[in-house]
């Protein structure tokens, strides 16, 4: 397998140096959330709508053991820096099937909620959801934030 060049960015998933088909792998999820995206339009949606919300997305490693390829990157949501890491897991044809991710700081990932969640909802036909979803969200993200920038620093080391 080919790694990566530092700071590349595939435009489009279909030129990362993995067969990834053009209607996306069957299942993505989040070790933080049971949710899972499963089957190709879901999958597709939700790389479509997180591809627009996040910015300046620099892959910086890859590892591959057998089936199993781990990608990282360092992004921006605004002005908020996102780190992620993406496990794939290959079928025996070396297709992606499954997508776990790993974002961090908290955060990152509340702020990132706030963006995917309303278009998500709307895709679905949950127009209710999509109004709702910023305001849980939002407030998520506030908790996040002051805990990261106001009350961590006040219990890190001196």
């Amino acid at each position: 397998m080919t790694p990566l060049p530092h700071g590349v960015l595939p435009a489009n998933p279909a030129t990362l140096p993995l067969r990834w088909p053009p209607s996306a792998p069957t299942s993505l999820s989040s070790r933080r959330s049971p949710n899972a995206f499963r089957g190709h339009r879901q999958v597709g949606n939700l790389l479509e709508v997180a591809l627009a919300a996040i910015d300046d997305i620099t892959y910086t490693d890859q590892v591959a053991e057998g089936r199993t390829v781990a990608l990282f990157y360092e992004a921006s949501i605004g002005a908020t820096r996102l780190y992620e890491a993406q496990r794939l897991r290959l079928d025996a044809s070396g297709l992606i099937n499954e997508i776990t991710l790993y974002v961090r700081p908290l955060p990152a990932l509340t702020l990132l909620m706030t963006r995917l969640g309303p278009e998500l909802a709307r895709r679905n036909g949950q127009p209710g959801m999509a109004r709702l979803i910023p305001l849980a969200s939002g407030m998520m993200h506030s908790m996040a934030k002051t805990g990261e920038m106001r009350v961590m620093p006040k219990v890190a080391p001196r």
